[in-house]
């Protein structure tokens, strides 16, 4: 049931207000009530999260004004973390009307580097970090096949591809169109895709004193070439992937909860891009043993990751294996079985979760 305060929400010391109501706010808010967090959330979009059993108070707010005014009259806030962009940016444009709750995030010059890829890809060139090169659309030799990306991410917004890879001159024409109808800016850069390409993630929560918690996953669909958000993610062991990671994010002095992304191409690792905050994946992180939450807030020890993990979004998997266009099963690129196989023995699903089934069960009767 939504509810709508116009009372101050009062508080325990330990609590947690999570800014959205994405899968990701959900994901955030079941790792705090494993760790005994009392977890409060505002929402302006109606998510999905309004009918967890691991949230103490929903909020729902009429808009991004009516937040802040809620925010600033909630008593004794712990900690504040947001969901996605939007309300990242929400956080750096009001951080000085926000100063009785720790920020999971780092400073506001950080998230600004992060949220803008054009800059964010320049920082790492400057500090000596390889990452895709960005491509002239006016150089007559451009070095095809590239990558088109939206500048900033658009969480909220289905009017642009979340990326997508053009072959040839024609093809690009055609990715440009698509983002300037939509009068959105957008970054080229080369594409590191083919056989030899791999598409990997680091979740890490690093605090404070230096101390980093990381663990590597490997976004196994759909194919990288397909540049789709991810449907089917493993728990890998690249060591080499956590520790650029650690550099990066020392080098930075990156404070908070994030996940940094890289492409593992002949070898070598290319930094994608670095989301300053918990991302859709972040339940893999209790799915290994470890809470990136506990970590950064409570500063707890954390025991090494151990084992493997696997998550999976089902619908969005089940189209990128058994859709006649796209289904990598009707390719016979995936065997049936597998697919079956792999799903079932998945740790983390996306919405479900036995202990708090509401929001998978009730997103599905809405769809009906």
């Amino acid at each position: 049931m939504l509810t709508r305060r116009s009372t101050p929400i009062r508080s325990p010391a330990e609590h947690l207000i999570i800014l959205g109501g994405t899968p990701t706010a959900i994901a955030v808010a079941r790792d705090a009530r494993r760790l005994g967090v009392k977890t409060s959330v505002l929402d302006v979009d109606g998510g999905v999260i309004r009918h967890s059993s691991a949230v103490d108070n929903y909020v729902a707010c009429e808009d991004f004004d009516d937040a802040l005014a809620v925010l600033e009259r909630i008593d004794n806030a712990r900690w504040l973390i947001a969901d996605s962009d939007h309300w990242l940016r929400f956080i750096v444009e009001n951080s000085s009307l926000l100063p009785h709750a720790t920020i999971l995030h780092p400073a506001a010059p950080i998230v600004n580097i992060c949220l803008n890829k054009v800059r964010f890809g320049q920082w790492c060139r400057d500090s000596g970090f390889r990452c895709p090169s960005v491509v002239d659309p006016d150089n007559p030799e451009i070095p095809f096949p590239v990558v088109v990306r939206p500048n900033q991410t658009r969480h909220r917004e289905s009017d642009a591809p979340k990326a997508r890879v053009a072959r040839n001159r024609r093809e690009l024409e055609a990715c440009l169109h698509e983002f300037q109808r939509v009068q959105a800016d957008y970054v080229i850069t080369e594409a590191l895709i083919g056989p030899s390409a791999h598409y990997l993630s680091v979740g890490f929560a690093r605090r404070g004193d230096g101390e980093m918690l990381a663990f590597a996953i490997e976004k196994t669909r759909p194919p990288i070439e397909r540049c789709g958000g991810a449907s089917f993610v493993q728990s890998c062991d690249v060591p080499q992937a956590v520790e650029l990671a650690s550099l990066v994010a020392s080098q930075m002095n990156f404070v908070g909860i994030g996940e940094m992304e890289f492409v593992s191409y002949d070898g070598d690792l290319s930094i994608v891009e670095l989301n300053p905050r918990p991302w859709l994946q972040y339940g893999l992180g209790r799915a290994l043993g470890l809470s990136l939450l506990g970590f950064a807030a409570l500063g707890q020890p954390q025991p090494e990751p151990s084992g493997k993990a696997t998550w999976v979004n089902l619908g969005t998997d089940a189209y990128w294996c058994l859709s006649r266009s796209e289904g990598l099963v009707w390719r016979g690129q995936l065997p049936f079985r597998r697919f079956v196989a792999q799903v079932c023995a998945a740790d983390c699903r996306l919405l479900w979760d036995r202990r708090d089934p509401l929001p998978l069960l009730l997103h599905l009767v809405s769809r009906r």
